[in-house]
């Protein structure tokens, strides 16, 4: 009886050590799998393409040069060139609509042209072509009063381009169009003495406005009046002293009549504006604006260029 009993309590005592010793195994070989690290690497590989496909747009960062941009004067359309020579018509949205190129029949060293006009029914771009750094007066060393060498228009409903004030070299002449595109004034710089031309853009009649003395060397810094009947003009002569001596003159078109503005004065000034309101505006060459009063015939400074400096 003692025999049993105690092989009884033996056989419960080792059921419970093994059950014990079963408990503290089992956790620990369920708990080992959550640390693996072995779904970490995927995210990382994901990433890279992300990334190189996000920067590639270099085209923003760095844009093209584009050059003699000018927008039409209902801003449906532009006009456009990535060397001076090439130009695209373009709508806004960037749609292209026509291709020109300068042709350098002259051959010219570094040639390019520019539009410096748009019709406002649309219709024209008016072009002038530059002839390089060579380019020079025929009278004197430089091109004061140079506004281009040649006067061309590019119709952008037929795509013809018309030469309408002759390409020259060397030389160079003086020109605006008159606000509703109808007319253009000129001067060639090469003829002495030098002639104000008008010319119809319409009917290509063209009649001698004004004869200058032979002192004066060049025409030019052209602007016509809001209304159209007058035309204000510089003229350069140069002194016994070698300086160049500027003056300004107001030229009535109905009446055919010329009146001094601003006479024999040492600085250059190139005109910038003259509004409904009568001012004229000028620029001199350090960029300073000027206007001039018609009344008592006077030049004031308005604006001097601010100065920015470098961080």
């Amino acid at each position: 009886m003692k025999t049993k009993n105690i092989v009884t309590v033996l056989l419960v005592a080792f059921f419970l050590a093994s059950c014990a010793s079963a408990a503290k195994v089992v956790p620990m070989k369920t708990a080992t799998p959550a640390f693996t690290p072995t779904k970490f690497s995927s995210p990382t590989s994901t990433l890279t393409p992300m990334a190189t496909t996000t920067i590639t747009p270099s085209a923003i960062i760095y844009p093209t040069q584009v050059y003699g941009l000018m927008f039409s004067p209902d801003s449906t359309k532009k006009v456009q060139s990535l060397d001076w020579n090439n130009y695209e018509v373009l709508t806004t949205d960037g749609k292209v609509l026509l291709k020109i190129s300068y042709e350098n029949k002259l051959e010219v060293f570094e040639p390019g042209w520019h539009p410096f006009f748009w019709s406002m029914d649309g219709k024209y771009i008016y072009f002038t072509c530059y002839h390089g750094p060579d380019d020079g007066s025929t009278k004197f060393f430089g091109n004061d009063q140079k506004d281009g060498d040649c006067v061309y228009r590019f119709d952008i409903d037929t795509g013809k381009l018309l030469e309408i004030i002759p390409e020259i070299h060397p030389g160079y002449y003086a020109f605006t169009i008159s606000p509703d595109g109808s007319q253009l004034i000129y001067a060639n710089q090469t003829e002495t003495p030098v002639r104000i031309k008008l010319l119809d853009l319409d009917s290509f009649d063209e009649r001698v406005l004004l004869i200058a003395n032979e002192k004066v060397l060049e025409i030019g810094s052209f602007g016509w009046s809001p209304k159209m009947d007058e035309v204000i003009f510089t003229t350069l002569e140069i002194s016994d002293n070698e300086k160049r001596v500027y003056s300004i003159f107001m030229f009535d078109l109905k009446n055919l009549e010329t009146q001094v503005l601003i006479s024999k004065t040492n600085e250059w000034l190139e005109l910038e504006s003259w509004d409904e309101q009568g001012h004229i505006l000028y620029r001199d060459t350090n960029r300073a604006v000027w206007e001039l009063n018609l009344e008592n015939r006077k030049l004031m400074p308005l604006a001097v260029p601010t100065l920015t400096l470098s961080p």
